[in-house]
């Protein structure tokens, strides 16, 4: 399975939420939280050499970012992608394991989603009249119930 030190740009999105989770753990112990970013071209994953076990905050800052035309855009090599939504792991069952207020809604303002797959469940974290919300959207492999474009409909569960 690939490695997520140094990121990992691929167009097979279920794969890569599996990179995610099992990226998070090392010899069956948590090892770090990891981060990706769902593109028009499949799932972003952020490098995780300096996330822990509580944090993925250095692969959220890691890319550059730039918003244009009320989008959001990472830069990847010498490629802007357009952020569709936000994905995240919170592997650490003696952590919250739902979204963290205010931390896991970093761009609900321009109505992007930051999903977090914990330990059992995938929630979605989201802002609507300038409140923060976090429902429940199905088991941490249910990734179904996620936005189909995400996948560009080629959910293999499906």
């Amino acid at each position: 399975m690939d490695d997520v030190e140094y990121g990992l740009n691929t167009p097979d999105v279920e794969y890569g939420l599996n990179v995610l989770w099992n990226r998070s753990f090392r010899n069956g112990q948590v090892y770090k939280e990891n981060l990706g970013f769902f593109t028009p071209d499949g799932l972003l994953i952020a490098p995780n050499m300096m996330n822990t076990t509580h944090s993925s905050s250095y692969g959220f800052n890691y890319f550059e970012k730039e918003i244009k035309d009320k989008k959001l855009f990472v830069k990847w090599g010498n490629q802007k992608l357009q952020v569709l939504g936000i994905i995240h792991t919170h592997p650490n069952r003696s952590s919250i394991q739902k979204p963290t207020p205010r931390n896991d809604f970093q761009y609900g303002f321009m109505g992007i989603h930051n999903y977090v797959m914990s330990t059992y469940y995938i929630y979605d974290a989201f802002i609507k009249n300038g409140r923060e919300y976090d429902p429940i959207l199905g088991r941490r492999h249910e990734y179904n119930k996620l936005p189909m474009e995400f996948f560009g409909f080629k959910y293999k569960g499906w």
